[in-house]
């Protein structure tokens, strides 16, 4: 058997969200379309100013002597979805060509620090808030990781990618694409190893795709 029970509940149960730094800096071909940060700041507020004070500070991402209008806008990146149609699709092998993209995340900043992250789409009848305060701690720091170790000085860029519950910071330089698996959860099921600085090993693109399609019984030899 391919995955443990173990493994298995993990991928299964593995939820997470994504963020970055500031928007101005980004090549044309990587802004946002017109309008949303705008809409991403405002609803950003407007969940600042409805979720109880408890329940922010609970989690981090404001305290009782800040205000929502301190807050602030990070870089966005682009959020992709593993399609499974071309996961299925055993003559592609290349990991870009399998993916949509499905909307914008901006980090939320307070105070100069980063504490959560709005992610936004846009539909025909305009841009529409899917996700707010997802992730925290963990996950946003595991972006700040994979941005000092993979730079966008030495032309590194970085995106989310989901398949279904499963969740990496896709690397990408020139023609290379990598995968961050930043959760401790999925060591197992990726055969990671870890480096000397405590992050987790890249995957590959076609190591991911050949556990994607080994867990969901796809492409098998026969």
């Amino acid at each position: 058997m391919f995955y443990s029970q173990a493994c298995k509940w993990i991928l299964l149960s593995s939820i997470f969200a994504l963020t970055f730094f500031y928007c101005s800096s980004l090549p044309a071909e990587e802004q946002p379309p017109e309008g949303a940060e705008e809409f991403a700041l405002q609803q950003a507020i407007r969940m600042l100013n409805l979720v109880p004070i408890s329940r922010l500070e609970e989690r981090r991402i404001l305290f009782r002597d800040e205000s929502a209008t301190d807050a602030s806008l990070g870089k966005p990146f682009k959020r992709y979805v593993l399609l499974n149609s071309e996961l299925k699709n055993c003559d592609n092998n290349n990991l870009k060509s399998m993916l949509k993209l499905k909307g914008w995340a901006f980090p939320v900043i307070v105070n100069g620090e980063l504490r959560t992250a709005i992610h936004i789409k846009k539909r025909a009848d305009g841009w529409h808030k899917t996700n707010f305060g997802g992730g925290k701690d963990r996950l946003e720091k595991s972006i700040y990781r994979a941005r000092r170790k993979w730079p966008e000085e030495s032309d590194y860029s970085h995106s989310l990618l989901t398949y279904g519950s499963v969740s990496a910071i896709m690397v990408e330089k020139g023609d290379e694409v990598d995968l961050f698996m930043f959760d401790d959860y999925l060591k197992c099921t990726f055969d990671l190893t870890i480096e000397e600085d405590g992050s987790f090993s890249l995957v590959d693109e076609a190591r991911f795709i050949e556990v994607m399609r080994k867990y969901e019984g796809y492409c098998n030899e026969e």
